[in-house]
């Protein structure tokens, strides 16, 4: 995905350390799996239209324009946000600004 470290993941997941430790190799709750889907997809299209993971890691967090001044990582807390996502990843892949 495209968290780089675990106060990312803390932060994105917004649960602790310590309760990121104990679910680790165990399933997640549906607010946290229904997160992680969000992240999944629209990683994946990111690296589609720009190319490779590592441009969507940074495309995911860099402040767009296009979203509002919010980065991509940031609106995907919710389904409305991930379709904003997807939304611009589609025009930027149909020639539209990045």
């Amino acid at each position: 995905m495209f968290l780089n470290s675990l106060s990312e993941a803390e932060e994105f997941f917004e649960l602790s350390f310590k309760t990121i430790k104990s679910k680790l190799g165990k399933s997640l709750d549906t607010a946290a799996s229904e997160r992680a889907m969000r992240a999944a997809r629209v990683t994946t299209a990111a690296a589609e239209v720009l190319g490779s993971f590592d441009a969507a890691r940074k495309y995911m967090h860099t402040k767009n324009f296009a979203l509002g001044g919010s980065t991509p990582a940031e609106l995907l807390k919710t389904g409305e946000g991930e379709r904003l996502v997807l939304n611009e990843l589609q025009a930027q892949s149909e020639g539209g600004p990045i």
